[in-house]
């Protein structure tokens, strides 16, 4: 199965479906790889695969769904079988799926280009710009060029398909101190054209050098806590699996009932915008065909909505919000695009300089072992330092944070004004009173 040939794929098998769609997507995909400030590999990929959902109705009566999924023309036919038959004993459901419709046109496929000689002279520059900052330190730097084609089609009459080119730089280094401790600093940008701010970059990991040369210690107590951008998903996790419309189905919403209530700091507001082309995770449709819309999510601290898919929605007797996402491997689930938190009135300088005793967080590691469900937070800071009378005074280790979400994000102590793209995000950092750290005893 190729790229060309898959929407031709797309178009039959969609006729072979009693009730369903098909989502397909094809592309090529490589990269450039320096590590120890050497080449390290080029490698390209690519795919192209289909996938189908089919909703049968059988001898009771009702409708249930099944899925398929192959990435050989040659199993398309057994597919297409084995979903039918799968769906005899799949879940009892039907959605509404959406006929054809005017889809915007996003220019997620700019017209610019990327070749692997201009790629490694980028990793060639790095490295040396990133050896400046100390001669011993080792560069990585890896370098991502996507472009693809995805695909919906349902028995509705929806048939449209978007490209997307994307780049993604990822550089950093690491370095052993005479103490035998090792440091380790990286910086990541993702985008639609390759304008990458390369100096930004090397500012970035420069300051950040600069500010782990020194050792500090912070005694375990309660502490403003600086959440820079790169860290916001820290406190974010848990209100985004409540804001998920699948939790609400689940039962497990913290904020179950609550849409008009005031759940944040006035200040607060996040939104969900699919077609943020600066953040990137963006579409003209999701992959169920529905065409998607900005969605304010909080609102000067007010809860306005939930996600949803076309299959959550229905369980719980609601509209889709556009955000069905799929891999053709598997069935919809709700799942974000581009989330924004709108920034406030305090530049991130300004905001060191306010605290005469606190933390600055720009990593944490082991998330995954709280109860995020319930909004808490029990994290070791991978890379953070301790603030004094508003300077930066070292870099902490062996230092732990913990909180609730729901509880910190209803009163901010700053809103940042500057916002940095990260992890699929465009957030400011963040600041939160009487944070319990646990730190390194003087």
């Amino acid at each position: 199965m190729t790229r060309q040939d898959l929407s031709h794929h797309v178009e039959e098998v969609v006729k072979r479906l009693p009730y369903g769609d098909v989502y397909a997507e094809a592309g090529e995909s490589w990269s450039v790889d320096f590590d120890m400030d050497r080449l390290k590999s080029l490698e390209t990929k690519e795919y192209a695969a289909l996938g189908i959902r089919v909703f049968e109705r059988t001898e009771d009566g009702e409708y249930h769904v099944g899925q398929g999924f192959c990435n050989h023309e040659e199993d398309i036919e057994a597919m297409v079988s084995a979903a039918r038959e799968q769906a005899k004993w799949g879940e009892k459901i039907i959605v509404d799926l959406p006929s054809q419709s005017l889809v915007p046109t996003l220019d997620t496929w700019r017209d610019v280009s990327l070749d692997k000689e201009k790629a490694v002279a980028w990793g060639e520059y790095l490295i040396q710009e990133l050896k400046h900052i100390h001669k011993k330190n080792k560069v990585f730097v890896s370098v991502d060029v996507s472009e693809g084609e995805s695909w919906v089609a349902n028995t509705a009459g929806f048939f449209h398909s978007y490209r997307e080119r994307s780049f993604s730089l990822s550089c950093g280094f690491s370095h052993v101190e005479e103490s035998g401790e090792l440091v380790y600093l990286g910086e990541s940008d993702f985008r639609f054209d390759i304008d990458f701010d390369f100096k930004r970059f090397v500012d970035k990991m420069s300051r950040l050098f600069s500010w782990s040369q020194k050792k500090a210690k912070i005694p375990s107590g309660y502490y403003p806590v600086i959440f820079a951008p790169e860290s916001v998903e820290t406190v974010l996790e848990p209100l985004l699996i409540a804001l998920n419309g699948s939790s609400r189905y689940k039962k497990i919403c913290r904020w179950e009932g609550m849409e008009g209530a005031q759940v944040a700091d006035p200040r607060f507001t996040l939104r969900d915008d699919p077609f943020c082309l600066e953040v990137g995770e963006v579409y003209p449709f999701d992959d169920e065909g529905v065409v998607p819309k900005p969605l304010s999510l909080i609102e000067k601290g007010v809860l306005k909505n939930f996600i949803y898919d076309l299959a959550t929605a229905k369980r719980l007797g609601t509209h889709t919000t556009g955000h069905g996402r799929r891999a053709p491997s598997s069935l919809p689930q709700p799942e974000f695009s581009s989330l924004v938190i709108e920034g406030g009135d305090m530049s991130f300088d300004a905001m060191i300089r306010s605290l005469d005793k606190g933390l600055l967080v720009y990593s944490t590691l082991g998330g995954g072992m709280s109860n995020v469900v319930a909004g808490d937070f029990s994290v070791n800071v991978e890379l953070g330092f301790l603030i004094e009378h508003g300077e930066i005074r070292g870099r902490v280790k062996d230092t732990m944070i913990r909180g609730n979400s729901f509880d910190l994000i209803t009163s901010l102590l700053f809103l940042g004004k500057e916002q940095e793209v990260v992890h699929g995000m465009k957030v400011p950092a963040l600041a939160f009173d009487h944070v319990s750290v646990t730190g390194e005893e003087e």
